[in-house]
C-alpha cells in the first residue's frame, strides 16, 4: 500500500520482492483451492446420498469423474481424498453391476437361441412325417377311404 516514493525508503527492496512473489504464489493456490472446491462440491452432489451403485449409475459416476480428472495436478491436491475414494469404490460397484448384467443377458440370449433352435428343430421334424401319430402319410393300404 505505499507510494512508489514510500518505497523508495524502504530497507530491503528483495524482501518487497519476496512478499510480493508470496502473495502471487498464495493467489495461485487460493484459485487452486476455490478450482478443487468447486469440483468437490459438484461431485458431491452427484453421490453425497449414494451408499451402493448400479450400472444405471454409470454415466453420473462417469461425470463426476471428469469433473476431478478435469482438475489440474496442483487443484487435485486440494481435493478430498475420502471423496475421490469413494467415488472411486462407486465407480467399481457400478461396472462390477454392469459386468454382472451383461452376463445375465448374454445367458439369457443363448437360452433363448437355444430354445429356439430346439423349437425349429422339432417343428422340422413333425412336418416331414405329416403331422398324423408321427407317422408318414405316403398313401397306400394303410389308409381308409
Amino acid at each position: 500500500a505505499l507510494s512508489k516514493g514510500e518505497k523508495s525508503f524502504f530497507p530491503d527492496c528483495k524482501m518487497i520482492s519476496e512478499v510480493e512473489r508470496l502473495q502471487r504464489t498464495a493467489e495461485a493456490d487460493h484459485e487452486n483451492y476455490t478450482a478443487a472446491k468447486n469440483a468437490a462440491g459438484e461431485v458431491e452432489r452427484v453421490i453425497g446420498n449414494m451408499y451402493s451403485a448400479d450400472e444405471d449409475d454409470r454415466d453420473k459416476l462417469a461425470r463426476a469423474m471428469r469433473l476431478y480428472r478435469n482438475l489440474t495436478s496442483a487443484q487435485q491436491v486440494y481435493f478430498p481424498e475420502e471423496l475421490l475414494r469413494k467415488l472411486k469404490k462407486l465407480i467399481g460397484e457400478a461396472e462390477e453391476d454392469h459386468r454382472q448384467q451383461e452376463r445375465r443377458r448374454d445367458d439369457e440370449r443363448r437360452r433363448r437361441q437355444q430354445q429356439q433352435m430346439r423349437n425349429s428343430s422339432s417343428s422340422y421334424h413333425r412336418s416331414s412325417y405329416g403331422g398324423r401319430g408321427g407317422r408318414p402319410s405316403g398313401g397306400g393300404a394303410s389308409r381308409r377311404f
